[in-house]
């Protein structure tokens, strides 16, 4: 992108940023969501029951789930390497790509992305690449993981609608993911060769650019990585169900249930996904016919555990602020 097309898109994005008056009410929305739904679920008696299913805990199958947790990060940096790589040729190692998206997850845990977690990763790496070719590779590196997601999503959601005691409880997420890989191709397909966009427009036609760069060069090495991300995430719930001693029955309901959840929390309409993440995966178990109290104390386990992946990520940025060698 040149001098004058990153002008653009920074003035661009402005028109779309919301107001600042609003910021300060809409993080008091999402905080106030987050604290009514963990509320709620916290206070039932089956998540006081399952809660005590802590004291038996298997540390050695927990300690496998945290594992999995870091493959999934590092792949991740490795992927947001790589596109950084193709779109700026900046070549840093992927350890500062861990460090990076450790502060930023656990920021983002205590608030909205879009305030804490990318702007510092997009801080972070314009020391190297100059803030608007950071934004640009953090904003693809988001759309490509989504496009992962919901790759992942439609199998999986179509298999929890079969089997679902609800059906159409279970369309949302399914709509979700098609439609995100539907945007997705129109994204990568049309606006390319939009020759005068409308200036809300051109943002889209820079990303597209961008995502078709990536796409490009390094298409199934980062599709592959995306899908990986997130069937991993899968995993990290299977040990952490062997972890609290659960037969193979739940299995599949993990399957089929986990990343329409994931996909379900990553709407910004609470902090870091808590809540919403866990009601998702409550819901999804009780469409199977399953007991909530469990799911809802996996997805507990598995929020814990992002946290404390990303207190690791932040430890390595704190060796090594300036790292990228």
């Amino acid at each position: 992108m040149d001098a004058r097309g990153a002008s653009g898109l920074a003035i661009d994005l402005r028109k779309l940023r919301l107001p600042q008056r609003l910021k300060p009410v809409v993080f008091i929305l999402k905080a106030v969501l987050t604290y009514a739904l963990m509320y709620y679920l916290l206070t039932r008696d089956w998540s006081k029951d399952a809660l005590q299913r802590l004291d038996g805990i298997d540390a050695v199958w927990a300690s496998a789930a945290g594992l999995v947790q870091i493959v999934a990060t590092i792949l991740a940096a490795a992927r947001w390497q790589w596109i950084v790589r193709w779109l700026t040729q900046a070549q840093m190692n992927v350890r500062s790509f861990f460090g990076w998206i450790g502060v930023a997850s656990l920021i983002g845990q205590f608030l909205p992305s879009t305030v804490g977690g990318d702007a510092f990763r997009i801080g972070a790496l314009a020391t190297i690449t100059g803030v608007k070719d950071s934004f640009r590779t953090v904003l693809t590196d988001r759309a490509v993981g989504m496009v992962g997601l919901a790759i992942v999503v439609l199998p999986t959601g179509a298999a929890l609608a079969i089997q679902s005691r609800f059906a159409q409880a279970t369309v949302w997420p399914l709509l979700m993911a098609a439609g995100g890989i539907g945007f997705a191709i129109l994204l990568v397909t049309v606006f390319p060769r939009l020759k005068h966009p409308h200036a809300l427009l051109r943002p889209f036609q820079m990303l597209a650019e961008d995502m078709v760069a990536v796409l490009r060069g390094r298409s199934i090495r980062v599709l592959v990585i995306s899908v990986c991300i997130h069937v991993l995430a899968i995993l990290v719930f299977v040990c952490l169900a062997n972890a609290l001693h659960q037969d193979a029955k739940l299995l599949w309901p993990i399957a089929i249930v986990v990343p329409p959840a994931l996909l379900i929390s990553s709407l910004p309409v609470s902090l870091g996904g808590w809540g919403i993440r866990e009601g998702a995966i409550v819901a999804g178990f009780a469409l199977l016919g399953q007991e909530p109290g469990v799911p809802l104390l996996l997805s507990l386990i598995y929020g814990v555990l992002g946290v404390a992946v990303s207190l690791l990520g932040t430890i390595v940025w704190t060796a090594n602020p300036s790292d990228g060698d």
